[in-house]
């Protein structure tokens, strides 16, 4: 664990220094970033200890498990994303620990913001909707509990894939594309806050997780953008420090400048691993192999050339079984694993990898999509899911599912879009999506002569997929690609070889020869001087000849290009080339023996409560099928800091080898990101304030005499009266209520005189309005039935203020229809008041209007 001091993508900053105690030593950071930063390069990875007092470290890495809580200075804090700034002390929390009893702030007012639309996570999906939502001027609010905007973008560094008709995001870093879809205007966007819950009423609840303030939105539209979980798949020791997912590597790496081994093996052999392995070599780590347990490959092939392409070996059909730990279980030296099939291992290969100081877990991510359920429980048809939430994909997926769900709130809300533009995006989500298809076996290649003639390039971009930042590279307009099904094509006729396109290509898949020199020139994202002596390599990492570098060349994007002079491969051998190492950068072979491992600990699926992997078999006994709510009851699987949400899935997939089905999925919980206390909740004696015109149209305030809030029988009379007082009344009221009923007729047969008095008045109303334009005015009976004494009381006392006669059942068919039911005995009598009213609504409004 060291800090990262340089690196060839990423500025480093320099922060100002600061200190806080733990463990009743000085522990330094730096301001503006995390205190797992400052105690994972202090040499303290050790965040807390489990029920069974095993040694934990961090998990995720983004604030939704429990693994890294520990007492920031008194409170419950999750170091992940909490800031060594103005920390005076950490400690890890006592087994027996129970926060002190704080008295609630009854005196401050709770903020309440309203707004059209609110959307819950500003990574790449989030960010894509509220730039549409802002193109069209619909006003919204992105409520994100990260202190940065971008989400899981800040944390990438390689070039991202677009498939674009104008040039936009294609070729753009992960980070970079954030800071463009947040523009520079960021009104409405709340950091450091997180959703804990969905409430009746389309209100969300909201906790700022930096001053603890507890503050609600509502808005009439959801979009979901909550990104995902890492997956971590069972085995013995998973959870010691020293083994991370890909997220916390990352993370700690790219954004916190804090790199976590050194020597360092990767499980998982998709786009993920590759690109996790291909980041930790830019920060100066050593990634010592790749281990997939499938016996092919996943992810982009041009992701798996460029990690094959500085020599770490990929070994398929491997499974990991077990994190070998060190002395005081503070990190790992080694790791058993096996071959398999179908992910079961093979007894008998199982075998040690040594010399590894951190295992890098990139087996996949689970969707975070139990607000996106709640959600949907609550806003129904107006509530979106966007990004990983709904499909976990690239990153290029997240940001035009993003822009679709913009395009969706639009028609729901029935504002005016471009349907074009809606449609060319959905096209675009869709091909996003697809697997790379192989279109050509070997990359296009100019004639000899024009080999001869000057230098060219060549694009190994052989599986048709969603990008084309080449085409926009080229300036020449050299290279078309016709389709997300094709590969692109260059005309070597207009191709001069000016090299433009080798450092903007995001999968690092165009190459640049010249006979003539011997040169080759080859995209480079890692630090190498000019001089150095290097080995030549093909895709596979494999040594075709020696160089050496004559010149780097410095690009805009740091993705720069390397001139290489070939010592002993010359003319068509040239093409075999694909990248070089430095010699005294190639990697020493991988450690590894053979192993007669036996388990000797217990595998624990939830780490949150100590539930061991026996521990469930034994509930589950002879079954095949068990439900996920009898597993938590027996077991506590599920019921910890992390609700859930990774260790159901770890149990699902560990279980599936054994032909055992977990049914169901866990109760939808809010990410807690930070405790919500009961006296946070406790009723303020002073009322909500209510906050608007965030990110939209400008509040406007209006001064007014009177208002009257609803709109019903007694509303509507005393709007009458006041404006008939010339007291310039404004009546609002919620869709159109009983104030429409009222427009539509009457009836003046009330509890109270009073307000028979009121039906009386509005009944002269509707005769005058009838004298002067028809409004269909016509008079009519109103029955009202008593289904029990106190019914029939209210309905006799109303008599004496309206003109009304009782009747018995017996004269019901007589009196009110010769159709009613001689079977119903529901009724014990019925009220029929006269001097009632009915017209047609629309011609009363229209005439209203005109008057």
């Amino acid at each position: 664990m060291q800090k990262i001091n340089s690196h060839p993508i990423l500025e480093v900053p320099k922060p100002q220094k600061v200190s806080f105690k733990f463990q009743g030593k000085t522990v330094e950071g730096e301001s503006g970033f995390t205190i797992a930063a400052a105690l994972h390069q202090a040499g303290f990875p050790v965040h807390s200890h489990s029920l069974d007092n095993r040694e934990r470290s961090l998990e995720c890495g983004i604030g939704k498990c429990g693994a890294c809580e520990m007492l920031v200075d008194g409170q419950i804090k999750r170091i992940c994303i909490t800031s060594v700034d103005g920390v005076k002390e950490v400690s890890e929390i006592p087994h027996e620990y129970a926060p002190s009893v704080k008295s609630p702030h009854k005196q401050n007012s709770i903020k309440v913001y309203k707004t059209t639309v609110a959307i819950i996570g500003a990574g790449p999906a989030g960010l894509a909707a509220r730039e549409v939502l802002l193109e069209h001027g619909v006003e919204n609010i992105v409520i994100d509990n990260s202190p940065t905007i971008g989400g899981q973008f800040n944390m990438q560094t390689h070039q991202f894939f677009f498939f674009e008709k104008e040039k936009k995001f294609g070729g753009m870093r992960g980070f970079d594309i954030a800071k463009t879809l947040a523009g520079e205007n960021h009104e409405g966007i709340f950091l450091n806050s997180t959703v804990w819950d969905i409430l009746e009423g389309k209100r969300i609840a909201i906790k700022n997780i930096k001053t603890d303030e507890i503050y609600y939105v509502e808005a009439d539209h959801l979009v979901v953008a909550t990104g995902a979980v890492p997956f971590m798949p069972t085995f013995e020791n998973d959870d010691i420090p020293g083994v991370y997912t890909a997220a916390v590597v990352q993370k700690m790496m790219n954004q916190e400048f804090t790199l976590l081994g050194k020597n360092v093996l990767t499980v998982g052999a998709g786009n993920i691993g590759y690109l996790t392995s291909y980041q930790l070599m830019q920060a100066g780590a050593s990634v010592k192999a790749i281990i997939e347990a499938m016996p092919h490959e996943g992810g982009f092939p041009v992701q798996a050339n460029r990690v094959r392409r500085l020599g770490i070996p990929v070994m398929l059909g491997k499974i990991l079984l077990k994190a070998i730990p060190n002395e005081d279980r503070t990190g790992v030296i080694g790791a058993v694993v096996a071959n398999c099939e179908n992910f079961k291992p093979i007894p008998g290969t199982e075998q040690v990898i040594e010399g590894i100081d951190a295992i890098n877990i990139c087996t996949g991510l689970v969707p975070d999509d139990q607000l996106l359920i709640k959600g949907n429980e609550v806003f129904g048809r107006f509530c979106y899911g966007v990004g990983d939430a709904i499909r976990i994909g690239e990153g290029t997926s997240a940001v035009l599912r993003g822009k679709q769900a913009g395009y969706e709130v639009l028609q729901e809300m029935g504002e005016r879009y471009n349907y074009d533009e809606y449609l060319s995006t959905s096209k675009q989500y869709i091909d996003s999506q697809q697997h790379p298809v192989r279109v050509i076996d070997k990359p296009f290649q100019p004639s000899d002569e024009r080999k001869a003639k000057k230098p060219f390039v060549v694009i190994d971009c052989l599986y048709g997929f969603a990008c084309n930042p080449c085409e926009f590279a080229c300036p020449h307009g050299a290279i078309t690609k016709t389709s997300t099904s094709t590969v692109p094509h260059i005309d070597y006729e207009k191709c001069i070889g000016c090299m433009e396109c080798v450092y903007q290509c995001p999968g690092l898949a165009i190459f640049g020869y010249h006979y003539g020199k011997d040169w080759i020139f080859l995209p480079i994202e890692y630090e190498a001087t000019e001089g150095s002596e290097v080995f030549l390599v093909d895709n596979n990492g494999q040594k075709i000849g020696e160089g050496i570098i004559e010149k780097i060349l410095r690009k805009p994007n740091k993705t720069n290009v390397a001139r290489v002079k070939s010592k002993d491969v010359h003319n068509d051998d040239l093409l075999k080339v694909r990248g070089f190492i430095v010699k005294e950068s190639y990697p020493t072979p991988i450690q590894i023996k053979p192993s007669d491992y036996k388990s000797d600990s217990k595998t624990y699926v939830c780490h949150c409560d100590d539930v061991s992997m026996e521990e469930v078999l034994e509930a589950i006994g002879d079954r095949k099928f068990i439900s996920v709510d009898e597993v938590k009851h027996t077991t506590r699987l599920g019921m910890g800091a992390c609700r859930g949400k990774r260790c159901i899935k770890r149990l699902k997939t560990a279980l599936i080898p054994m032909g055992i089905q977990i049914v169901g999925d866990a109760t939808p919980r809010g990410p807690l990101s930070n405790q919500v206390n009961m006296g946070e909740l406790f009723p303020r004696e002073v009322p909500e304030t209510y906050i608007t015109g965030i990110n939209g149209k400008a509040k406007r305030v209006e001064k007014i005499t009177t208002l009257v809030a609803g709109g019903g029988m007694g509303g509507s009379a005393l709007f009458r009266y006041m404006a008939e007082a010339g007291l310039k009344p404004v009546m609002v009221n919620y869709g159109r209520g009983a104030s429409w009923r009222n427009i539509a007729g009457g009836r003046t047969a009330f509890s109270v005189p009073e307000i028979s008095q009121i039906a009386a008045e509005n009944h002269q109303i509707f005769k005058d309005l009838q004298s002067v334009s028809n409004i269909d005015y016509r008079p009519i009976n109103y029955v009202s039935f008593a289904h029990d004494e106190a019914t029939y009381k209210a309905l006799d006392e109303s008599r004496a203020w309206s003109e009304a006669h009782m009747i018995e059942p017996k004269d019901f068919r007589k009196e009110i229809s010769p159709y009613f039911s001689k079977t119903i005995d529901t009724y014990r009598a019925a009220l029929i008041s006269s001097n009632c009213w009915q017209a047609t609504p629309g011609k009363v409004v229209d005439m209203l209007r005109k008057i």
